[in-house]
């Protein structure tokens, strides 16, 4: 469990993880979910809350804003797209290859990214639109974007068919789909060992920026 004050208040979080999408046409967007659990009797009741959110289009900026948030929150993992066709890495990667092993030499925090569920090769989000819309309806939200968020203004203008929608386009949808979905795909179940061996190397073993 993670406490967190908001708002002059203490929440307890269950989970808390990151959604990233690179830049590209339009800026990248990094975000951290919070997930909430509420014991019932009759079953359990998951809530999810965007704590925070960063938008930018220089890559390096992007990384250092994304792990300034990151260990703000203390987020237990960055979920986002990492291959393109026939397996091959983003060309996004390689840059992210770079920062690390330059940060290895530095001292400086490298910033580690996992594959977020459902990410198909050509950056499509149809599933991780169709998660958040239902997760947003009034009628059963479960969902918060907080007030001072541009999510909301980023999820009303999808226009298009949301089987044609990618990451490149909607950057910010992506990143909170694909944090949520790594929320949603992964209750009860445990890290693997390398990703927290990362994750307490990215919080308490390394020198800041």
């Amino acid at each position: 469990m993670i406490n967190l004050t908001i708002g002059g208040k203490t929440v307890q979080f269950n989970r808390i993880v990151g959604g990233f999408a690179w830049p590209s046409e339009r800026p990248g967007f990094c975000i951290i979910v919070g997930e909430h659990v509420t014991r019932y009797a009759a079953g359990d009741i998951y809530r999810y809350m965007v704590l925070s959110e960063v938008e930018e289009q220089q890559m390096d900026k992007l990384i250092q804003d994304s792990i300034r948030i990151r260990m703000l929150y203390k987020a237990q993992g960055m979920y986002g797209r990492l291959k393109r066709r026939s397996e091959k890495q983003l060309p996004a990667m390689h840059f992210l290859d770079l920062w690390n092993g330059d940060a290895g030499r530095t001292g400086k925090i490298p910033f580690y990214l996992y594959e977020a569920p459902y990410t198909e090769e050509r950056g499509l989000i149809q599933y991780h639109f169709n998660i958040l819309r239902a997760m947003l309806n009034p009628e059963e939200k479960i969902l918060y974007l907080g007030e001072r968020s541009n999510l909301s203004s980023y999820m009303m203008e999808v226009q298009e068919d949301p089987n044609q929608m990618t990451d490149t386009n909607y950057p910010a949808v992506a990143a909170l789909g694909y944090a949520v979905a790594q929320l949603e795909n992964s209750r009860g179940g445990q890290m693997q060992e390398r990703e927290l061996e990362m994750m307490m190397d990215q919080m308490y073993g390394e020198r800041g920026l």
